[in-house]
């Protein structure tokens, strides 16, 4: 029995699959396409003081009050980012990121853990090679050097 046509308010109405057949819903194989300049309000890029500020208020709420703090992958990626830079992470949070730095697995763990080796060797190697004492670079290396001894003795 073939099916007839019938008036449009009529619930009996017959509906024309798409091209794949399937379910209600199945994609056509076409993809849409994102209008040209986004079609909506672009936001404004968030300024780097206020990056920091939420940053390491989310680690110190990781610190004092785990029921409420949450995992934020874009704040985890800004602390590891930013490990190094002494003006960014003061030394107090640094205290607090090496702990939290526990908890980290996987690629993440080990990527951090080889960055770290790295910037010892080539401060050591460095060191050899120049005979000049307390240079500004140096100082700055030096400070990094001792952060990445602390992430290494951690994270081991």
């Amino acid at each position: 029995m073939t099916p007839t046509k019938t008036a449009p308010n009529d619930s009996t109405k017959t509906k024309k699959r798409g091209k794949r057949g399937g379910r209600k819903g199945s994609r056509s194989g076409k993809v849409k396409k994102k209008k040209a300049g986004g079609g909506g309000k672009a936001t404004p890029p968030v300024p780097e003081e206020i990056k920091s500020e939420i940053a390491l208020k989310y680690l110190r709420q990781w610190s004092t009050d785990r029921d409420s703090w949450m995992f934020k992958k874009k704040l985890q990626f800004w602390l590891i980012k930013n490990i190094y830079n002494k003006e960014k992470i003061g030394k107090a949070d640094f205290k607090i990121l090496l702990q939290y730095l526990e908890g980290l697995q996987g690629s993440h763990r080990a990527r951090l853990t080889q960055e770290a080796e790295e910037i010892v060797k080539k401060f050591t190697s460095s060191k050899d090679d120049k005979t000049k004492d307390s240079t500004l670079d140096e100082t700055k290396d030096r400070k990094q050097c001792k952060r990445a001894q602390r992430i290494i003795k951690h994270l081991s």
